[in-house]
């Protein structure tokens, strides 16, 4: 397993490129799964999309891949 460098903020949100690199997919390929509401789910703040790092880390472990609908 290849080791990345990402960002995480002190409340623990990742960018979407840093989440893309934490995941091993592409920006693309998550913006993607976020449009068709499909996990790992996201939020905006300020103009700028994020992920929680406990999402994420759910994603992986396969804990988390329920779809959720776009705006609920």
């Amino acid at each position: 397993m290849e080791m990345v460098k990402v960002k995480i903020t002190p409340d623990g949100r990742l960018t979407r490129h840093d989440a893309a690199a934490f995941l091993g997919l592409s920006v693309k390929t998550l913006a993607n799964r976020n449009g068709r509401g499909l996990p790992p789910h996201s939020f905006r703040v300020g103009g700028k999309r994020f992920y929680w790092l406990k999402e994420l880390q759910a994603f992986i472990d396969g804990q988390d891949l329920e779809p959720k609908l776009a705006g609920l």
